[in-house]
């Protein structure tokens, strides 16, 4: 083939025909998937052709490339051919619901690794010209009569669809890195060379897409947050809490096959640099990308101390923001950590009553002056406190010094005066502290119980409904004991409002229940009448 004229007119359509035949666009009438010694077969064949190919043909390369697609949830959803690199997904292959890497996804990473050498020069090509069209189509004239270059993105009215191709690109680079992170040796310093752009879409996205390499989070997207429920009884321990954890499918798991912070040591400098950005959206995309990274421990390649410290210091800082896009996205990232990263991880400075710390400085935003940031900051905080109840009803350590005072903080807040604060209270006390359905139990009245008479089942509570009672009490006072005096001071005052505005809420449905009566006896007049 190679000595051919022309001879990508069969080389072409040899890649994408092997990629469609391993996809299952090309199975047999029986149904039958394609064998793995076929698959192992072709892969063999391709990388002869490639290793024989003087110059290979970039519509070879975009078939390739584009299989790394296949697990896009994007490409997915919108499986309508669009440009170069989507991936060609088959209507036959339920693709929304895969749990493992698809057959054409495997034969592309195998042949990259197989050809490393000629593979870099080609990807690298390939992200060249992506970029390149990109800021081509930027440089366009728009109806502007001088006919003059625009000098950036942020210029162009077209900068949402030179975006748009940069960010598939870029989804790609995520993927490449978690398959074949070698081929990409000669791409990282484009996505550097992005971090310090004019244009804010950029940085924005370079920042980004750093973040998810070092984490090693490819295009599937982020695992799942673990469980955190605040109702869940019997309370989880610190010691059980990872065996709660669901493991998600491989296509969730983060892997960064290298540490990026060792491999691309400049990359990963100008991307922490992205803290200092003077643009409050490049901030907070920094700090959630800084979550994943520090919650995946690098994808799992790990990180050094002083990493790790400096990045757990850093979140501590952005959120006490002065830019409140920043302070919400700090506060999202500390609610994405389960219970046993909170207490291992962010616990290491210290808790909710040690300054410089991330749960201090998160314990100090429920009296934030933005609505969006106390809601967020409240709501997160009580329900790390409500996860971690058992262990601080045990005293066990180091989480009952860690996390005992957080209902305090957030009980402080209702020094502000402000309605909405005592509101956010309110939510939190019933919903997350002590949440009206806690425990989750319901009664079960044995079958003599339930031959009994309503007088003795009124008279005679269950003996399960009593230890359901004691469970909940014990919760109480496992709150009530971590209060400080001002903080119970709030709890009482709760607590004497409910009884003064029980009579209130008596009358009104009092007054309900009158009203619908007289409205119903009414009716059924008129209809007589009638």
């Amino acid at each position: 083939m190679t000595d051919l004229d022309h001879p990508d007119s069969l080389i072409v359509p040899l890649f994408t025909s092997c990629f469609d035949i391993v996809s299952g666009s090309s199975k047999a009438s029986t149904g039958e998937e394609v064998a793995k010694g076929v698959e192992f077969d072709m892969t063999r064949l391709l990388v002869t052709v490639i290793d024989e190919t003087p110059v290979l043909a970039p519509e070879v390369v975009d078939t390739i490339v584009a299989q790394f697609l296949r697990v896009d949830p994007r490409v997915l959803d919108n499986p309508k051919k669009g440009k170069r690199g989507d991936a060609p997904v088959d209507a036959k292959q339920d693709t929304l619901l895969l749990k493992d890497y698809p057959p054409a996804y495997n034969m592309a990473k195998a042949i990259c690794q197989a050809c490393p050498e000629r593979m870099t020069s080609h990807i690298s090509q390939y992200f060249n010209n992506v970029i390149i069209d990109a800021s081509a189509q930027s440089g366009q004239t728009n109806g502007n009569k001088h006919g003059t270059r625009k000098t950036g993105l942020d210029d162009s009215d077209e900068e949402g669809e030179d975006i748009k191709e940069l960010s598939k690109a870029h989804r790609l680079i995520r993927e490449l890195w978690r398959a074949c992170p070698d081929v990409l040796q000669n791409v990282i310093p484009q996505v550097e060379a992005e971090l310090s752009a004019e244009s804010v879409a950029l940085r924005l996205l370079a920042t980004q897409t750093i973040g998810d390499l070092t984490a090693g989070i490819g295009v599937a997207g982020p695992p799942p947050p673990p469980p955190m429920d605040p109702v869940a009884y019997p309370p989880v321990t610190l010691e059980e809490y990872p065996q709660t954890i669901p493991q998600p499918n491989v296509l969730l798991t983060p892997v960064s096959p290298k540490p990026f912070s060792q491999v691309h040591a400049s990359a990963y400098d100008a991307f922490l640099s992205r803290r200092l950005d003077k643009t409050p959206s490049v901030r907070a995309a920094w700090v959630t990308v800084v979550g994943r990274i520090l919650l995946t421990s690098a994808g799992g390649s790990g990180l050094s101390e002083n990493e790790e410290q400096g990045l757990i210091q850093s979140l501590a800082n952005m959120l006490q923001d002065a830019d409140e896009k920043v302070r919400v996205a700090a506060v999202d990232a500390v609610g994405q950590f389960g219970y046993s990263h909170i207490v291992n991880k962010l616990g290491v400075n210290g808790g909710c009553s040690s300054p410089g710390s991330v749960l201090a400085a998160l314990s100090e935003r429920p009296k934030d002056r933005r609505p969006q940031v106390r809601e967020h900051s409240t709501k997160i905080l009580a329900r790390i406190w409500a996860v971690a109840a058992g262990d601080i009803e045990q005293n066990t350590e180091p989480v009952a010094s860690l996390l005992k005072d957080a209902p305090s903080r957030i009980f402080d807040a209702f020094y502000t005066n402000d309605q909405e604060v005592h509101v956010l209270i309110d939510r939190v006390m019933f919903e997350t502290l002590l949440p009206l359905n806690y425990p989750p139990i319901k009664s079960k009245l044995s079958r003599s119980a339930s031959n009994q008479s309503q007088k003795q089942k009124d008279s005679q509570p269950s003996e399960e409904q009593s230890d359901v009672d004691k469970i909940r009490v014990r919760r109480i006072l496992t709150l009530l004991r971590g209060l400080d005096e001002k903080a119970r001071k709030v709890f009482f005052v709760m607590l004497a409002r409910q009884l003064q505005l029980s009579s209130a809420v008596t009358l009104y449905l009092d007054a309900c229940e009158k009203y619908n009566v007289s409205i119903t006896g009414s009716r059924l007049v008129f209809l007589g009448t009638h």
